[in-house]
């Protein structure tokens, strides 16, 4: 980055997938963006690995929320969208 700037704050934001190399841990807890994006992968591959789900949730419900209004259950292998 340019001396310019680091002197304005400016961080460079990228663009997360779930199949990318992540960026060192200070690079992404710096730029709110990165944040988002990581919630929201997090949020994503727990809602979508159906064999997290079988394992996981026989006995406990996970509830994932991340910034939907509506969070997802997920018990026993079925996922269900909490009211």
């Amino acid at each position: 980055m340019a001396r310019s700037g680091r002197q304005s704050n400016v961080s460079r934001v990228y663009k997360l997938t779930g199949d990318m190399a992540s960026p060192p841990h200070n690079v992404i807890l710096a730029v709110t963006e990165h944040k988002q994006q990581l919630i929201a992968l997090m949020c994503n591959a727990l809602c979508t690995d159906k064999d997290f789900h079988l394992i996981c949730t026989q006995t406990h419900t996970l509830v994932v929320s991340g910034d939907h209004d509506t969070p997802n259950e997920i018990y026993k292998g079925v996922k269900i969208k909490s009211s």
